[in-house]
């Protein structure tokens, strides 16, 4: 009686274990996607916002073809979901394995970009000389993104030069930040980030995170356009308006501006 029960009992578990490893079967048979189809659709999550969904998605590419040559994109893209996540710990154990790996050189640089993002984020919980240390920090990783020499990332090397404007502008150093921003415009006008530096060149201090999404990008564009339409057609006040030579020459004693005037009216 006993053993029959016994004999029972492992025949269930036997048939509970197929079952599982029946479905496991199922589940991968279910991932019909190639792994730059679920890149894709990471990428259009993580846009909409759903960090969680974009993560997932992520981790199903290594999960399903862990030897595929985006493997290393799915992870820096984790990456930066375990950011928007506020899971920080997670993102640098992440971003410290890719270094250490260092299978693909091509990518050191977008690795240095995270890890630079990873401490602007430090940097709002930090009091405030910490939060200066932080900063500083971030701007060395962007620093050594941009002069890693093994890696002709353009992308990465044109957000570091813009997150270096955009980390001198967030401890109030104006000047520093509208020379990172022409950096970008300079040296990478076909990026995104040079549309971006170009946005943050009308308000240096407007410390809001802008998207490189290509609608956002469009939509950015499209506004440049207009500022730089309405400044050709206003047309400028007389009395603010610089004259050329030719006019000086023809007009020796020109006549005080307000500014003068009213710096005449103080000393007398």
């Amino acid at each position: 009686m006993k053993r029959s029960i016994l004999l029972s009992f492992l025949l269930l578990a036997f048939i509970m274990a197929f079952n599982s490893c029946g479905s496991k079967k199922d589940a991968v048979l279910q991932e019909t996607r190639s792994p730059e189809e679920i890149l894709q659709d990471g990428d259009l999550l993580f846009a909409q916002g759903d960090y969680k969904s974009a993560l997932d998605t992520y981790q199903r590419l290594l999960i399903f073809y862990p030897t595929s040559e985006l493997d290393i994109d799915a992870k820096l893209r984790m990456a930066e979901c375990y950011n928007k996540l506020e899971e920080y710990e997670k993102q640098m154990d992440l971003l410290l394995q890719m270094l250490k790996e260092n299978l693909i050189p091509e990518k050191v640089p977008a690795i240095y970009v995270q890890i630079g993002k990873y401490y602007e984020e430090a940097a709002r919980f930090n009091p405030q000389n910490a939060d200066t240390m932080d900063y500083k920090t971030a701007i060395e990783y962007y620093q050594r993104a941009i002069k890693y020499e093994d890696s002709n990332d353009e992308w990465s090397k044109a957000e570091a030069k813009y997150r270096i404007g955009l980390v001198y502008a967030k401890i109030g150093k104006l000047d520093q930040a509208r020379e990172a921003y022409e950096r970008v415009i300079v040296e990478n006008a076909e990026t995104p980030f040079a549309v971006l530096a170009q946005i943050k060149l009308q308000n240096p201090d407007n410390l809001m995170e802008l998207s490189t999404v290509p609608d956002s990008i469009e939509a950015y564009k499209a506004r440049l356009g207009s500022l730089l339409q309405q400044a050709e057609e206003k047309p400028m006040p007389e009395e603010q308006r610089t004259p050329s030579l030719e006019e000086y020459i023809q007009t020796p004693e020109m006549p005080a501006t307000p500014a003068d005037t009213s710096g005449t009216s103080e000393e007398n």
